[in-house]
Order: C-alpha cells, then structure tokens, then sequence
C-alpha cells in the first residue's frame, strides 16, 4: 500500500495464543482512507513467527532479536509511513470503528497532540470484567499537571492514536524505562498540546494473573519515577511506585498469595503513611479469605472485583496472563 493515512503498531513477544485476535481487529476496520499493519516481533521464541507468516502480504512484518517494548514500538514507528500512529499490543484488540472515530477527532484540530478512547477490560477467557478505565468522574482530557499528579484518567496504549510527526519529534518511547514508557511519552506529548478523550471504549484489553507482569512493574516504577522527576522536578506530586505497590498487592491478594499482598501495601504504607486506602488494603489482606471476601461483597461492583479472588482456570493461565510481561 502506498502512502496509508494511519500506520497501526503492533510489538509482540511470545505472544502466539492472541497475537492473531489483534491483527484481525486491525484489518477489520471500517477506515477507508487507508491503512497500514506493522507487527514487531520482539525476539519471540513461541510460533509468533509462524502466525504473522500466515498474514503474509496483509501485514509489514519486522522480525528483531529481543530489545525490549520500547524499542519494538520505536522500530514500528520508524518503519511506519502513516500520517497517524495507533497504538495496539498483542493481547489487545479493537472494535471496527476504533481507528475511524480517533483519526476524526484528530482531524478537528490540528493543535491536538494525541486522541485516546476508554476502553474495555477483559479476562483471558473474553469476559468484560470492567467497563471503563476511567475513573469515576475524571473523563476530561488532562492538563499536563494533572498527568504528573495522577489524578487523570488512565490512557491506555491500545487507545491512543498519534500524529506520526509528533512522535517523531519527542523522540519517540524512552527505551531505558522497563515499564511506563507510555506515560512517559503521554507526558511529553501533553507538553506540545492538549489531548482528545472520546468517550466510549473502542479497546478491549486482555488482564489475567500474571506475577511476572507485576515484578516488571514494580521494579520499573522507580526508574521511570526518577527520570520523570528529573525532567519536572516538584510539578510531579504523583508517586507511581505507590500507586505500582497498591496495584500489585491487589492483584497478589486476588491470586490468593496474602503475604506478598501485605509486604506490597506495607511497602506502600512506609511511602505514603497518610494514605487512608493504604491503611484498608493493609487490612483486608491481614484477615482471614472468607471474612475478606464477605466484605468484598458487600462494596460497589467496581471495588468489589478488586478483592475478587482469580478463579482456579485463571490462576492456572498465569503463564498465559499480560503478552507484555513477555518483554522483561
């Protein structure tokens, strides 16, 4: 295809069982101006390979020894020819209007540097387990403060679409960071402009058990909370390994491991001692699993399925949670 309107980005590690789910969403949309499909093979050691040989001639295939996500991403982004970027990982996967409605919205305004949708949240057998990612009213674009205070909504790679050009301006995703490399990127963009929030979940983003997955969170929470404070300095007052150790003691908790949940929030706890939920979660994981789960029943659906346990199926996939998580 010459001269496609949107270049869509796929990195992929070891990420066989789904990969395929997320390159058909891709060729399934109903954009008409033209499109191209990127996948970035990231040093895969599955039958990765085998499957985007099977999409010969529909997608551009890169096939690279293993450097990491934000390397793939990059390598994606310099092979892309596209006036926008869309952003998917291989787990992930759209509807068919995804990429029609975000180019629109860019197209409104030249000023906006980054349109991004909500977005579904799905187990690994393809159940809806949470219908936003928003938080609960905080569905505005976000100002660049309150991006490095964490008060925004969360922005998903899989929804986001980007002026190739601008990408290529901030330099793309910083390949030091093992995690975060998007809010990262999120936060430079915002610095050239504000963003577009369309108000409806045009993603569905695959989460199971995955222990890895929170190793490489936590452990690369401090290093992007280090370069980001370098670069703003007091303008950030988020604190993202707080937020990492609340997140992973939840999910510890949830595959039933209570000792790594209470060492997670106790770590939280020594960081931010003021922090009220903190407190909460520190004492939910401290009482005994019937009683935590009596409880659990008793709060709004949304907080409920946060002390929801992983059931026996998903706990026994754990090899086959987050595709990302293959990146470490």
């Amino acid at each position: 295809m010459t001269d496609p309107r949107v270049s869509v980005i796929i990195p992929v590690r070891n990420g066989d069982r789904t990969l395929a789910r997320a390159i058909d969403s891709a060729l399934a949309q109903n954009y008409g101006d033209g499109m191209e499909v990127i996948v970035i093979n990231d040093g895969s050691t599955d039958d990765t390979r085998a499957v985007m040989d099977g999409y010969e001639g529909r997608i551009v295939a890169l096939h690279r020894p293993w450097s990491g996500l934000p390397a793939s991403r990059n390598a994606g982004i310099f092979a892309a020819s596209g006036k926008y970027i869309a952003l998917l990982d291989a787990d992930d996967y759209w509807p068919p209007q995804k990429i029609a409605r975000s180019v629109a919205a860019l197209e409104t305004d030249s000023g906006l540097t980054l349109a991004y949708t909500d977005g579904f949240e799905i187990d690994l057998a393809g159940n809806i387990t949470s219908e936003t990612y928003f938080r609960e009213g905080l569905k505005s674009p976000p100002t660049l403060d309150e991006l490095l205070n964490f008060s925004a909504s969360n922005i998903l790679p899989s929804t986001v679409v980007m002026r190739r050009s601008l990408l290529q301006d901030i330099g793309g995703f910083d390949e030091q960071l093992l995690a975060f490399e998007d809010f990262e990127c999120w936060l430079r963009a915002r610095e050239l402009g504000p963003f577009c929030v369309i108000q409806e979940p045009l993603a569905f983003r695959e989460v199971g058990p995955s222990s890895a997955r929170e190793r490489w969170y936590v452990d690369g929470a401090p290093i992007v909370e280090s370069v980001v404070r370098k670069r703003y300095g007091k303008r950030m007052t988020g604190a993202p390994v707080w937020a990492v150790l609340l997140w992973s003691g939840r999910e510890a908790l949830k595959r039933g491991d209570a000792e790594l949940a209470r060492k997670r929030y106790f770590e939280a706890l020594c960081r931010k001692p003021s922090r009220p939920k903190t407190c909460v979660a520190l004492a939910m994981a401290s009482i005994p699993a019937p009683l935590r789960l009596a409880i659990a029943r008793m709060l709004p659906g949304r907080y409920r399925e946060r002390f929801r346990p992983y059931t026996s199926d998903e706990t026994s996939n754990e090899r086959r949670g987050k595709t990302m998580a293959a990146h470490i």
